[in-house]
């Protein structure tokens, strides 16, 4: 068995990602080894190696921002008031020196059990800098001193300036993140031998080079925005909890899906019912067919490119169009991610969605150019869903008559909505 290294980033209150993460490594029975963590990471890394899953669930179940920093937050203020309150806490403590953390480690001291940690099969390590220096300091447990683990773990969570620098015997240090996000060099330099990496997406230094000299490498990142990094919501935290849980179960192949999630052999099963039509990016003359593309053909080639790599970006995965359409517009109405699909049921939700969305009315006598040209007017009077809407009708009877679209100009300027929409008129899920 590979001895495998689990590396959290930090990320403040997206680490409720890396729980969802955990949960389902613990499902598939995939073993850690090293875990490695920079901030949140350290914290999360810190209750992996204490190996309760009971206890780490039960911290992030209960943390409110109070509980972490100074700040006069209530857990029962809506979401908006937390991040006015905890910002303008931060603003004005900036001119003292930061934003205490005292009440982050009372709650570390109530659920850290050091002696667990160091006794613990799983190897831990850290990441803090130095202040005036920014020397880093790489620590597994057997470099921290007794009783100082929190101490340590403080320090590599100290995002200044928004909080004061953690002070340990006269050294002034302040997050991780000013050195390794994603520490993985910490964990090869153990013997890991393969690494999943987690990144949140966060504020903070990522060495891509060793990130991409890892050959057996599972790197999980989310495609939904995280949300505020340091206000701790627990409805928030819900949810970033469940998108780790999935994305960890999709980078293991237990389901399908980008930014989605899929029931096992969807992506088989959705390629398979398309694949006499050829390729997706060919379909209904989007590209010009000439020996040279025009200028709106390339601007499209390179939209679509960023598409797919933005939401398949597993190293070695396969690449589905017809399901990154699918879940193009199911993003653009809004369909609930936190679900797993077939994609049946998706089809039904974004039907659902688009019989409560009026097309825009188009002027159904305009020709060739003239046709173009109020098309694109429409389109840029509607929102994403009317446009979504308006579009997929087009096609839709451009197909019914037999007719050629000349799509690339409308897909270059709009080409989520035209691709979702291309998605629906095919499936004829208007």
């Amino acid at each position: 068995m590979k001895k495998t290294a689990l590396v959290l980033g930090g990320g403040g209150s997206r680490g409720a990602y890396e729980m969802g993460v955990w949960k389902a490594l613990i499902e598939l029975d995939i073993p850690v080894h090293i875990v490695c963590g920079t901030s949140i990471g350290a914290i999360n890394g810190a209750m992996i190696a204490q190996g309760s899953l009971a206890d780490a669930q039960k911290m992030w179940d209960t943390v409110e921002t109070s509980e972490v920093f100074a700040v006069p937050v209530r857990e029962d203020q809506k979401l908006v008031e937390k991040v006015v309150k905890t910002y303008s806490t931060f603003a004005k403590d900036l001119f003292h020196g930061g934003t205490d953390t005292s009440p982050l480690k009372a709650t570390l001291e109530r659920y850290f059990d050091e002696d667990k940690i160091r006794k613990s099969d799983v190897e831990y390590g850290l990441v803090t800098v130095e202040k005036d220096s920014l020397k880093p300091w790489e620590l597994f447990i057997e470099d921290i001193p007794q009783g100082r683990l929190v101490d340590f773990v403080l320090a590599s969570s100290s995002i200044y300036p928004a909080v004061k620098p953690y002070n340990i015997d006269g050294i002034d240090f302040i997050d991780g993140t000013y050195h390794d996000n994603i520490p993985v060099s910490m964990a090869l330099r153990k013997g890991a031998e393969k690494i999943i990496a987690v990144d949140l997406g966060a504020f903070g230094k990522v060495k891509k080079d060793v990130l991409n000299s890892v050959e057996d490498l599972v790197y999980i990142r989310s495609y939904w925005d995280l949300g505020i990094t340091l206000v701790f919501d627990r409805s928030k935290i819900k949810q970033i909890e469940r998108y780790g849980y999935l994305d960890c179960m999709k980078a293991f192949g237990v389901f399908d899906g980008y930014a989605y999630t899929f029931v096992k052999n969807s992506l088989m099963e959705i390629d398979e019912e398309f694949r006499k039509d050829g390729t997706l990016e060919k379909k209904l003359g989007i590209y010009s067919g000439r020996s040279r593309y025009s200028i709106s053909d390339q601007l499209l080639a390179a939209k679509w490119k960023k598409i797919i790599n933005d939401r398949a970006a597993r190293k070695g995965s396969r690449i589905s169009e017809i399901l990154i359409s699918a879940e193009l517009a199911a993003e653009i109405l809004e369909v609930d991610p936190s679900k797993i699909y077939t994609v049946e049921r998706l089809d039904e939700r974004i039907q659902e969605s688009l019989s409560q969305i009026e097309a825009y009315p188009m002027d159904t006598e305009a020709k060739g150019a003239k046709f173009i040209k109020t098309f694109l007017e429409t389109l840029a009077l509607v929102d994403r869903k009317q446009r979504l809407k308006n579009m997929a009708s087009e096609i839709r009877r451009v197909i019914d008559n037999d007719e050629e679209l000349p799509a690339s100009r409308i897909a270059s300027l709009y080409t989520e909505e035209f691709f979702a929409a291309l998605y629906v008129a095919l499936k004829g899920i208007l």
